[in-house]
């Protein structure tokens, strides 16, 4: 017999009031799910920093979802799922401490498999950031121009070929050039696998 999973709290953050409500909605249709609306850390109204955690049923676990950047200042006393945009938004949250790290863009069931690993107590990754295999990573060059440096650093932040060129007085076929170099160079498998890669080399600063 395959026992019933246990139901998880599930408090959702986000400085979008509309997006919070949203998260709220499509996790408050799922019977295993008790949703909690917690504001975010900007709303004066919604943190009271000297009231003790509200008590919790037995059988219950916990999670916070982030829609977007977990705060610094995590005490690891619950994991944490976060939503983020792209690789760089992906590694502050890995960097916090953050447990699941899933595309804001990806599927619900993703967003709620990453959930449930969380609250059991796994850590769950989007592919799109998981690691390169191991003998790529070996023959990755990192021998990149200064001019390759700026390209990879804007790829990173999720520009697009046309706003490089734009951002470096170049243009749009000279910026289409340098990506599918740095993409060469880094062994990228698209732009993104590219700005994961870079991060890792130590390419792409903050």
């Amino acid at each position: 017999m395959v026992p019933r999973f246990p139901t998880i709290e599930v408090e959702v953050y986000s400085s979008d009031p509309l997006s919070r409500l949203g998260l709220m909605a499509s996790l408050g249709d799922l019977d295993e799910f008790d949703v909690i609306d917690a504001a975010a850390p900007l709303d004066d109204d919604a943190i009271t920093p000297n009231s003790p955690p509200p008590s919790r049923p037995r059988g219950r676990l916990r999670v916070r979802l982030y829609d977007g950047d977990p705060p610094a200042g995590l005490d690891g006393s619950e994991p944490v799922v976060a939503l983020v945009d792209g690789p760089e938004m992906a590694l502050r949250a890995s960097r916090l401490g953050a447990a699941g790290i899933v595309m804001r863009d990806g599927s619900p069931p993703r967003m709620v498999a990453a959930l449930r690993a969380a609250a059991m107590g796994l850590e769950v990754r989007d592919r799109a950031f998981r690691a390169p295999d191991p003998e790529p990573e070996l023959e990755l060059r990192t021998d990149l121009s200064p001019r390759e440096r700026e390209v990879l650093n804007l790829l990173a932040q999720g520009f697009s070929n046309r706003r490089i060129a734009r951002r470096l007085g170049i243009s749009e076929h000279t910026a289409k050039f340098h990506v599918n170099h740095v993409m060469e160079k880094l062994d990228a498998r698209s732009r993104t696998d590219a700005a994961v890669r870079g991060l890792r080399a130590g390419l792409v600063a903050f």
